[in-house]
């Protein structure tokens, strides 16, 4: 029952952090509350709370505002760069791919994805130390992540005993529980999203593992941001929304 409503509650989450999700939902309810009260004065006022936060969402300076400090929490680390090869391992943390039988295979991939594997594969032909792809299965898929993350991989000329798997959990904490055995003791240079860095780099600390931050897959930007809403803006705010939000989540996980 707790396990279900867990669940639940975080599959509810997820829902909210979209930003035109939760902009609907105030205007459907200042709707209702006008059907059912016309002298309501919170009827005006969601309507003015839904305006504000979609503009809020889908500025560039207000959405680079809130995803810029974890993308830059650490620096830029290009393939060239000695810091790196101190590492053991390079491990990719899994993201999301697409099962299309009839798609071109640069189409399969979720950015996140791509932008991991490639930096890995580019990584490799530097410094040819073993590559660990890990995650699980998520729904309707018939592949893992890590699966899947080999595959391309391979695609790539990634020789296949130097890809190691971990196909286990579907999200940072299991994934990083399920590497600890692997892993521990060790040091890895881990590429991942430069806003999920911070949270993944605590998950394999507690793991017992050292961690050298590879951030790829940025979404904030630099420059004259004084521009009107745009939809690459709701996109780093929704970003910005779950990162927040799951290092809250880690933090009272730790601490509570």
């Amino acid at each position: 029952m707790t396990d279900s409503l867990f669940f639940w509650l975080k599959e509810l989450v997820h829902f909210l952090i979209v930003p035109f999700n939760t902009f609907w939902i105030l205007l459907v309810t200042a709707l209702i509350l006008k059907l059912f009260n016309h002298k309501s004065k919170w009827t005006s006022r969601l309507n003015i709370i839904a305006v504000l936060f979609i503009l809020w969402c889908s500025l560039p300076v207000t959405s680079n505002w809130m995803l810029a400090p974890l993308e830059n929490r650490y620096p830029v680390v290009k393939e060239d760069n000695p810091i790196w090869k101190r590492a053991d391992a390079i491990l990719v943390l899994g993201c999301r791919h697409y099962e299309q039988p009839d798609g071109v295979f640069a189409d399969q991939w979720h950015a996140c994805s791509l932008a991991r594997n490639l930096q890995a594969a580019i990584m490799y032909r530097e410094h040819n130390i073993p590559i660990i792809v890990s995650g699980g299965l998520l729904a309707n898929r018939q592949l893992t992540e890590a699966e899947a993350n080999r595959y391309f991989l391979l695609k790539l000329g990634i020789p296949a005993e130097k890809i190691v798997m971990s196909p286990s959990g579907l999200n940072t904490q299991q994934e990083t529980a399920a590497l600890r055995e692997l892993l521990y003791g060790k040091t890895v240079a881990l590429v991942t999203s430069a806003s999920h860095q911070l949270r993944a780099k605590r998950h394999l600390e507690l793991q017992s593992v050292r961690v050298i931050p590879i951030p790829v897959d940025f979404l904030s930007e630099n420059g004259d941001l004084w521009a009107g809403p745009d939809l690459k803006s709701l996109a780093r705010s929704h970003r910005a929304f779950y990162e927040w939000l799951g290092l809250a989540q880690q933090y009272f996980s730790v601490h509570l």
